[in-house]
């Protein structure tokens, strides 16, 4: 399933911890409140993450679990504030035409991959492609139909990638065609399957650009470390605009789908923040952990 997105549709409602992304959160002085353990004072932050992540490629992802991950590592045109609202992220500004048909991205100056490349409009280009183009199977192409030729290209109607409705003006400057107004598109641009691409990575290194010794990401961190069925580790990427305001400089994400036995581990100290907890103990929860255990509706297709 998709992660929660201000477009994703019908709502399910579930029993669960905050889930806006790390991102949104890690520069946040009072980020000890999500669950009350003293994680703003520690230079790395543990979290129960669920599933176990199978990718590191965001065009190959389909659980909440990856986005997490994903999100603290990648950062579209558009990004999510503490409130889950669309806000600037690699792009500084944007404008409408009029009919609502067309959106220019001015990129923030000095914006580069954690090599140090620049990232470039380009790169989003590159990556919007990518992802429509069906040879890449991305199971969630669909979520960015709104785009002009989109769906055509995803479902082999139209060949031409070149057809699709995103181009480069400058390396500075990116342009969006729609198929129609769509007034949620700045909140679809914040999902991963928007995310750019390191264009001259993955032409160098093909399939494994992916691999944790050869990846770069444009996010606050980057991934140091992974163990398929264990964890993610990630550490902060000096190269982002807003690395200086960081207040965690790593996050490990743990796998581990056994909710009791996540909840175990939470209290004994081993993790900081759950990203869920069995619905039967929400009750104890309150009354013997009150103010550690939060609820928030979830977004998602079923």
């Amino acid at each position: 399933m998709p992660p929660s997105g201000a477009f994703a549709a019908p709502l399910s409602t579930e029993v669960r911890t905050l889930t806006l992304h790390l991102r949104s959160l890690l520069g946040a002085a009072s980020l000890a409140a999500l669950l009350g353990v003293g994680a703003a004072d520690a230079a790395q932050l543990n979290l129960h993450n669920g599933g176990d992540v199978t990718s590191l490629d965001p065009q190959k992802l389909s659980g909440d679990w990856e986005d997490r991950v994903a999100g603290d590592i990648f950062e579209g045109l558009t990004t999510e504030d503490a409130k889950a609202q669309p806000v600037a992220g690699q792009a500084e500004s944007w404008t409408i035409s009029p009919d609502g048909l067309v959106y220019t991205f001015k990129l923030r100056p000095g914006i580069k991959w954690s090599d140090g490349v620049p990232v470039k409009a380009s790169d989003f280009v590159f990556a919007f492609k990518r992802l429509m183009d069906p040879k890449t199977a991305a199971e969630y192409a669909y979520l960015q139909y709104t785009i002009k030729n989109a769906e055509a290209i995803n479902t082999g109607k139209i060949a031409d990638l070149d057809q699709l409705g995103v181009r480069a003006i400058d390396d500075a400057t990116l342009e969006i065609t729609l198929e129609k107004p769509t007034p949620y598109f700045l909140g679809a641009l914040t999902h991963y399957t928007a995310y750019p691409l390191p264009e001259h990575l993955i032409r160098e290194k093909g399939d494994a650009w992916v691999q944790v010794g050869n990846i770069v990401t444009n996010g606050p961190y980057k991934p140091v470390e992974w163990v398929p069925g264990s964890h993610v580790l990630t550490q902060k990427n000096p190269q982002w605009y807003g690395a200086a305001d960081l207040k965690i400089d790593g996050v490990k994400f743990f796998t581990l789908e056994d909710t009791a036995a996540a909840l175990r581990r939470y209290r004994a100290g081993e993790f900081d923040i759950l990203t869920q907890f069995p619905t039967d103990q929400y009750a104890w929860l309150q009354e013997n952990m009150p103010g550690q255990a939060h609820v928030a509706p979830f977004a998602g297709l079923y």
